[in-house]
């Protein structure tokens, strides 16, 4: 995305695991799947053309900031939706 100069959706998905866990072949019904969809936004302003290491591990954290973010707003929307948690 950083060549491309395309933009990044940050978006992070909880419950998952309960409805599919490990070894299970079968989902299970009756559990929610909370998904949360982030502001897009563009990194190619703050990197040049040609990004270096250093530039592609800061903008790899920034992504990952960004999705934790959403992941904190999943979780919440789980807790809401269903009273539990949802991993």
């Amino acid at each position: 995305p950083l060549r491309e100069r395309v933009p990044i959706v940050p978006v992070a998905v909880t419950g998952t695991g309960l409805i599919l866990p490990p070894g299970r072949i079968f989902p299970r019904f009756g559990l929610a799947v909370a998904i949360s969809y982030g502001t897009p936004f563009d990194l190619s302003d703050e990197f040049c053309a040609k990004p270096s290491e250093a530039d592609l591990d800061r903008a790899t954290e920034v992504v990952r900031d960004r999705v934790r973010t959403q992941l904190t707003v999943a979780r919440d929307l789980a807790l809401r939706g269903s009273g539990k948690w949802a991993p």
